[in-house]
């Protein structure tokens, strides 16, 4: 609890990117196995908006006082879906 200073992120975007097998590389170097990291898969805007809910409410619980959050989004689904929009719903 209250021990990190920043936390940097980018959560999957619904289910238009395959994290495993673009980030294999990364997790080969980390000595980390790819096929052994759960990686949030979601199909729909309101199970995504649930899950960064609770991404956010554990975020809280370990940044100290005055730390930040670096929370990488972008637009889906050629523009019609903004997930920035979705984090401040999750927020809520």
């Amino acid at each position: 609890d209250s021990s990190v200073s920043l936390v940097v992120t980018s959560p999957p975007f619904l289910d238009i990117v395959q994290y495993a097998a673009d980030n294999w590389l990364r997790c080969w170097f980390a000595g980390i196995d790819v096929d052994e990291v759960k990686i949030a898969m979601h199909r729909t805007p309101e199970a995504w908006t649930e899950m960064v809910h609770e991404v956010l409410k554990e975020q809280a619980r370990i940044l100290k006082s005055g730390g930040h959050v670096a929370f990488e989004v972008g637009e889906i689904r050629n523009k019609t879906v903004l997930l920035e929009e979705l984090v401040w719903q999750a927020a809520d």
